[in-house]
């Protein structure tokens, strides 16, 4: 593991901090940087991050809520098999299979939003899993910068 993987993240109070320690040499305040950070978005996406983070925890609740009723239905399906078998007999047999279609339906439905649910999780994790070390593909000074620091210029 780096030194980057154990460095805090997503404040930018943290950014200013590690710059007033780093480059005493500047002349600028907490201030001013605050003021840039803001300027330049940074403040947007740590909070878009945070709200991504948020809303990530809530679909992982409700993907486990869907799963329990998704267990429940099918539990309830099997119940009611048994039960209308064993009351109507075999002469029944249509109508006992148009009705176990229809919750069959509703079982299939709920599958298809936990799959699509599960997609959407799972590539928010992905993305939030990636490496720190990752810069915009349309800045291009970053991405020499990380180019440099991987080819072992001491950089990261």
């Amino acid at each position: 593991m780096s030194k980057l993987d154990n460095l805090k993240q997503n404040k930018p109070s943290y950014v200013v901090e590690d710059l007033l320690r780093d480059c005493p040499s500047m002349t600028v305040d907490a201030d001013d940087i605050h003021r840039v950070l803001l300027q330049r978005g940074v403040y947007k996406w740590l909070a878009c991050r945070e709200q991504m983070i948020t809303l990530k925890e809530t679909l992982r609740k409700r993907l486990r809520s869907l799963c329990e009723v998704q267990t429940e239905e099918r539990r309830f399906r099997k119940l009611i098999y048994n039960a209308l078998l064993s009351a109507t007999g075999v002469a029944q047999g249509a109508r006992l299979r148009k009705i176990m279609r229809k919750l069959t339906r509703n079982i299939n439905k709920r599958s298809g939003e936990i799959r699509g649910l599960v997609s959407v999780y799972q590539g928010m994790r992905k993305i939030f899993h990636g490496p720190r070390d990752q810069a915009p593909t349309r800045d291009k000074g970053a991405q020499q910068f990380l180019h440099q620091a991987r080819n072992g210029l001491g950089l990261v």
